[in-house]
């Protein structure tokens, strides 16, 4: 009689082995507390910093995966913003367009894709019934000013179709100017390397 117990998982895909599991640290734990205060306060915006390789990328896919079980409704997004060696309002929207699962992000001039962005935006918040979108763009400070401008835009093109918008939502103390001349989001900070 053989004592072997047969395993529900092969032990070699097993997440310790795979690598491929998310543990929360203080820091994460404070960045997911960021995120939902934000949700609960309408907060337009957060900035969240740290130095290279410390997860920051990591954090936001361990805080979109609470959020999904969290607030199922809450329609989340999760953007790669890249270093390009000529910034142009196309391939900007087009970067957004991918992170929303548009089917042809390179397609149309610069005004018809942040039309459709904005469209997107706005079908998923609807098809969720929560009206409440975030959008998380991971290195974000490879944007130069008229990127940020643009997506102050875009925010504004959103709210001003959406019909629950933010409208009373006005920009405090915490809003944050990084080269930018004017911000509309009031924002938070939190540096996930910790103290």
């Amino acid at each position: 009689m053989s004592l072997k117990i047969p395993r529900p998982v092969d032990p070699s895909l097993h997440p310790l082995v795979t690598g491929n599991y998310r543990l929360a640290t203080p820091a994460i734990e404070a960045f997911y507390e960021l995120v939902t205060r934000c949700l609960r306060y309408r907060i337009m915006g957060a900035l969240i910093y740290g130095p290279s390789r410390v997860g920051k990328t990591r954090a936001i896919e361990y805080v979109l995966l609470l959020l999904a079980r969290q607030y199922p409704k809450i329609t989340t997004y999760h953007a790669q913003c890249e270093h390009k060696p000529r910034h142009a309002e196309g391939p900007f929207f087009a970067t957004l367009l991918e992170a929303v699962g548009d089917h042809a992000p390179n397609a149309g001039t610069s005004s018809a894709k942040r039309s459709r962005l904005s469209l997107r935006i706005r079908e998923a918040a609807a098809r969720s019934g929560s009206n409440a979108v975030l959008m998380f763009l991971d290195e974000a400070q490879r944007f130069n000013e008229n990127e940020y401008e643009w997506l102050v835009l875009g925010a504004r093109c959103i709210r001003r179709r959406c019909p629950n918008r933010m409208a009373r939502h006005r920009p405090t103390r915490g809003c944050f100017d990084t080269t930018l001349r004017r911000c509309s989001m009031a924002c938070r900070a939190i540096d996930l390397a910790g103290p």
